[in-house]
């Protein structure tokens, strides 16, 4: 079906540019959601000849699972970059000097002069 090729590849391009889970989730929504590609091609099914909808809900139905498939790796290396980025961000340097915590304040007769 070359129609869900070009969906996939669509697809493939989009989670690659999404950097974040909002972005995920807006190209999960642009593509399985409710007005989304791959449901669009679900509700074209009533439509068909008897005799083609078994072969193309099945080709539907493994779009949707590849989509899911890569949505879900891309979830995860998401997940992992931003894992990774914020222990770079809260990483503690163990070899610099300890600050050392002023104890005790300014004698009364030295803060009256």
């Amino acid at each position: 079906m070359p129609e869900g090729d070009s969906v996939l590849a669509e697809a493939r391009s989009l989670l690659a540019r999404a950097s974040s889970p909002a972005e995920l989730d807006a190209a999960k929504a642009a593509f399985v959601g409710k007005k989304g590609k791959i449901t669009g091609m679900m509700r074209e099914l009533p439509a068909l000849p008897p005799e083609r909808r078994p072969a193309f809900g099945a080709e539907v139905n493994r779009l949707r699972g590849e989509f899911e498939k890569m949505l879900a790796e891309r979830r995860e290396q998401v997940r992992a970059g931003n894992v990774s980025r914020r222990l770079a961000d809260e990483r503690l340097d163990v070899s610099l000097p300890g600050r050392r915590a002023g104890i005790g304040g300014i004698h009364p007769i030295n803060l009256a002069m």
